[in-house]
This record gives C-alpha cells, structure tokens and sequence, in this order.
C-alpha cells in the first residue's frame, strides 16, 4: 500500500499573525533536512503531506525528530474517500500493525471534508464491524479505554488511514526566538540547555573556554563532538563553535585568589568575557547548564 507522511504543527497553530512566518520555517527546515531524498511536499495551512519511498522511511522518520516546531506525525496508509476502499484498507492496516490477539480497538474518524454525505460518526459507525472482523487477529470493542486506535482521516480526494501518532520536538522553529551565546562545558548540563534553548527557536552560538595544558585535551574534542550533536538540530546542519583562550586567566586566578573562591571569581571572568562577546555580535542571552545541574 501506498504511504504518506503527514507533519503537525499543534499549539503553534495559535500564533495568530505570526503563523505564516512559523510555518515557512518550518518548510525551509524540512526541505534542507530531506533534501537527499526523493520527496514531494503538498502543502497546507495546517499540515504537510510528504511522499516518500519506502527505503527511507526510517531514515526521514530520524531527521524529522531533529526538526523544532513539529508537534507530531505520523506514517499513513492511502486509500480512496470511500466507504468500501477504507474498509478494505482498514483490514490490511490491521493486518500489518497489529500482532496480538484480544486487543481493545477502537476505529476515529475525522472528516475533514464537509461535502462528503456522511458525518464523522456515521463513518466510523459503518466502517468499525467490516473492519474489525475482517482482521486475521480478534478485537475487543473499547471506546473509553483502547489499548491501540485506527484513525481515519478522510479528505476530499482521499483517505488516510494510521494507528501510531509520532511526538516531534515540539517547540517553535529554529532561528524564530532570536540567536543566544551558549557557555558549553564538556558536561552534559549545557548541551541539555543548548537544545532546550534550541526547542524554542533560539539560534545558539556556542561558548567553551579552554585552558590547556590545566585542563586536559580531550574535554576539548569533546565539546567538538557534543557540537555535532548539537548541529543535528540546526536548518543547515552546522553551528558556531568559539573556542576561547582561557590559560592565562585561569593561571592568574589560581595564583592570586584565595582557594575557596577560585571558582566564583573563575565563573565571574567567565561571565565577563561571555557578556562582552553576546553585546559585539548582538547575541540577545547568555545560556548555560547550571539551572539544569541544580
């Protein structure tokens, strides 16, 4: 059976004015993400529809949870606007997606098109029995509390037809909440806060202060590494990385200043050098891990 991917965007539907400018985002996010791949894009005010070979389907699944602003999505089956093509379509879902026996099942539909001569409900009404005991596995009617739901999406020139809504990022699009410096450690605390920051918008540049040889060698690859990661997430797949000169300073603090406040005067030039740094490039914050650590 033929398959679609359809994108989501959720509460950022109630942008209001702004959602044009959220949505092309998005698009241009999307496009450079899969544009490896033999796609196509329908386009609509509220969803994407995406055609895909079936070979890269766990592959576009993979980027697309890198993506800020998807709310979810899911892979769906095609199938005609019609009672007897959904019912056949339905079975063979079933058949496909479900493995057990006894399961509680539930069958939504949501009709999108006005015209078609039957309410939502309706639908579902003539659809569930020819579907459910069409199935090669057995099913337990549950409305209220289904282990597993088959919705149907039907539209005017066509039907979808999926069981598993798949959670995006989330958020809003990357670049929409302005740019912010980042103070990156070799920990996992900034990196956590990078792509928090990076799930509502924020374009993040990226801060580390190196002071070799007092620290070793291989905290800097790993913050390299740990930007790679981070450039997953970005609209062209690469991020800024300032590596800043810190050896002299530290050597200065650890001279000068009276042990037990080594590491707030440390943190104080820190914030000093980052701060001065944000103002010249009209980076609009300064972020950073330490509210993630406590």
């Amino acid at each position: 059976m033929k398959k679609k991917i359809i994108i989501r965007f959720g509460d950022m539907m109630l942008k209001g004015r702004n959602i044009g400018f959220f949505i092309k985002r998005i698009r241009m996010h999307m496009v450079n993400k899969l544009k490896e791949f033999e796609v196509r894009y329908e386009f609509t005010h509220d969803r994407i529809f995406i055609d895909f070979k079936a070979e890269d389907e766990k592959e576009i699944i993979k980027r697309l949870h890198q993506i800020p602003g998807l709310y979810s999505f899911n892979v769906a089956y095609v199938a005609q606007p019609s009672i007897e093509d959904i019912i056949l379509k339905g079975i063979e879902v079933l058949n496909l997606e479900v493995n057990e026996e006894m399961l509680h099942m539930k069958i939504e539909t949501r009709r999108h098109d006005k015209s078609f001569p039957m309410t939502s409900l309706e639908v579902t009404q003539k659809i569930a029995s020819p579907i459910l005991s069409g199935a090669k596995h057995k099913f337990v009617v549950d409305v209220k509390n289904p282990d597993e739901i088959l919705y149907v999406d039907l539209r005017s020139k066509v039907a979808y037809i999926y069981m598993k809504k798949i959670r995006g990022m989330g958020g809003y699009p990357a670049g929409t909440a302005g740019k912010g410096l980042l103070m990156m450690s070799g920990g996992i605390d900034s990196p956590v806060a990078a792509y928090l920051s990076m799930k509502q918008g924020i374009e993040v540049e990226l801060f580390h202060f190196e002071s070799t040889p007092l620290t070793p060698l291989e905290s800097v690859q790993k913050v390299i590494d740990l930007s790679k990661v981070l450039s997953q997430f970005t609209v062209d797949c690469s991020i800024k990385l300032h590596l800043v000169p810190f050896t002299e300073i530290h050597e200065q603090i650890l001279g000068k200043v009276f042990d037990p406040y080594i590491i707030t005067v440390m943190r104080r030039m820190m914030y000093r050098l980052a701060e001065k740094f944000a103002k010249r490039n009209k980076l609009l914050c300064l972020i950073n891990g330490e509210s993630v650590g406590q």
